[in-house]
């Protein structure tokens, strides 16, 4: 390549580099129309998660949580609050959802109670419990006890979503 003239190579192809970017369309943003699954904000129950994305359910029944660290968590007797954010327009969470609900179901332990939130692409939501909480990455799950963050899991696990779950509910006691 030679350079623009009275321009060395260096420049002439950082230069060359920003009129293409220029020129190429960005990412389309994820929009009603082009999101993998419909546009959804607000407090969730898992039955309308179900109706909403019925193939969630059978992605939830596919998972098996490791038994060890379930049988940790059903021995927990401190309420704790898991508060889960996730984006419809998340890819990510095609999988981390049904896990955390499934996980959710087979520790079966009353000391824990799920609250589920749909944000929108600024991680936003009508109640504004996810600002308040400083959501911006999304899966987050948010364990809370007595009002007190004690952890959060963010997009993805360390371990497993059950394990990372687990080592924040050890950690905190």
């Amino acid at each position: 390549m030679e350079p623009l003239k009275g321009m060395p190579l260096f420049s002439s192809i950082a230069i060359g580099t920003m009129i293409v970017s220029l020129l190429l369309p960005a990412a389309a943003p994820c929009q009603p129309d082009n999101c993998p699954l419909p546009l959804k904000t607000g407090k969730m129950t898992e039955q309308q998660i179900y109706r909403q994305f019925p193939e969630w359910k059978d992605r939830a029944a596919r998972y098996t949580p490791k038994d060890e660290v379930v049988r940790k968590l059903r021995r927990v007797a401190t309420p704790i609050e898991i508060v889960l954010f996730f984006g419809t327009w998340c890819k990510d969470v095609n999988d981390d959802v049904p896990r955390i609900l499934k996980i959710f179901s087979a520790v079966g332990n009353a000391a824990f109670s799920l609250q589920i939130y749909a944000v929108d692409r600024r991680h936003r939501e009508k109640s504004g419990f996810a600002e308040k909480l400083r959501i911006n990455r999304v899966p987050t799950v948010v364990l809370l006890e007595g009002g007190k963050e004690l952890g959060r899991i963010v997009e993805k696990p360390q371990q497993s979503l059950e394990e990372d779950l687990y080592a924040i509910v050890a950690e905190s006691r």
